[in-house]
């Protein structure tokens, strides 16, 4: 490999980075997360205990922390609540939360994914490097997305809205049910409250605009939270690092901005 510079692709839905895993603590994200060893094993310590190897794949708000030994990983991350996502939860997902697979599963990727490194590939490129590693997990098709329609629908006002204050009692009668009726099948369809989802979606949106350049006082006024300190706690929790230390390494990270 040549030079040193990790890139992160960013699309609706997913990402892929390909670099050093900043030092970590436990932390919990709403997201699926692959993580693949490019040049040996990492240590993942999770809610059930410790695991080691070259390819771990983590359920969503499954607390979980990395140790690469500095060495080069790359992550892939997945939204739960797209098709690809909800079949990957209902294969692997509903016993377990954390699945080992054989290194060489993923073997055929490996020096393609290296090669990230030498040079900034396309949007499609990548794009299309990530969707023939998914379909190594899924297989060639992607199941219907079975969430109940009126959760789906909730999800899509959740996602559309500017910024993330809509009230339950709102999206309930939007979507023709009981407060307590929508609290409970959100949970039971999507995994987690909707106030979590919404701070999740909060933090990801306040993720894209300091991505984009915004400073974190401006990030955290536009994605709606109260202020610096509220943004740099949530981030902290569902990360596993600090603000500050991630506008360090932001700085060496090539950003492929995809969506």
């Amino acid at each position: 490999m040549g030079k040193r510079e990790a890139s992160m692709y960013v699309w609706n839905g997913r990402t892929l980075f390909v670099g050093v895993i900043p030092d970590n603590q436990e932390h919990a994200h709403h997201l699926i997360q692959i993580t693949i060893g490019l040049i040996r094993n990492f240590t993942l310590s999770h809610g059930g205990g410790v695991c080691e190897g070259r390819y771990a794949m983590v359920a969503p708000d499954e607390p979980h922390s990395v140790d690469d030994h500095q060495e080069w990983q790359v992550l892939i991350h997945i939204d739960p609540e797209t098709a690809v996502g909800q079949q990957i939860k209902n294969n692997y997902f509903q016993d377990k939360k954390v699945v080992v697979f054989e290194y060489k599963t993923l073997e055929p990727f490996i020096e393609e994914l290296q090669n990230i490194e030498d040079r900034t590939h396309t949007c499609r490129e990548a794009g299309m490097l990530v969707d023939r590693i998914i379909r190594s997990i899924t297989g060639n098709t992607v199941s219907k997305n079975i969430i109940d329609p009126r959760i789906q629908k909730t999800v899509d006002l959740l996602k559309q809205a500017p910024v993330k204050k809509i009230s339950v009692s709102e999206l309930a009668g939007t979507v023709g049910l009981s407060e307590s009726r929508l609290m409970h099948l959100f949970t039971e369809n999507v995994g987690i409250p909707i106030r979590h989802y919404l701070m999740w979606l909060r933090l990801f949106d306040a993720f894209n605009l300091i991505f984009r350049g915004s400073s974190f006082t401006e990030a955290a006024h536009h994605a709606g939270f109260a202020d610096h300190a509220h943004l740099s706690r949530t981030f902290r929790t569902m990360y596993g690092m600090r603000l500050n230390d991630f506008a360090k390494i932001k700085q060496s990270i090539r950003i492929i901005d995809c969506s």
